[in-house]
């Protein structure tokens, strides 16, 4: 094993010796998320009619505007809280295709 920090002027050193104990881990099988393909992760895709985005309430934001309906429910829960403290949060940026990230790097 190597030893090293960031800020550290030394030499790296070995570690000889080292005990490691491997402990099993049962995993829980997880579902594979089909949805997510290629043109998805690439934002080739109509996020106002995928099933896993929403348009958000305009009292949540500057402009219309779409969001993963996950990110969106813990928004309101956020919203929700900071209203409680008299704050009142805004989106003011959703969900971009890959065309409309295109047009605002090449402005």
């Amino acid at each position: 094993m190597i030893c090293s920090a960031c800020q550290d002027k030394k030499q790296k050193q070995l570690v000889e010796n080292l005990v490691v104990e491997q402990v099993p881990i049962a995993l829980p099988k997880q579902k594979i998320d089909t949805s997510i393909t290629k043109d998805f992760v690439l934002g080739k895709f109509d996020y106002k009619t995928h099933q896993n985005f929403i348009k958000v309430n305009e009292q949540h934001a500057s402009k219309p505007l779409y969001l993963n309906i996950t990110c969106y429910d813990a928004f309101i829960k956020m919203y929700e809280a900071t209203k409680a403290d008299g704050i009142y949060l805004k989106i003011i940026s959703g969900t971009r295709n890959f065309y409309e990230q295109k047009r605002i790097w090449e402005r």
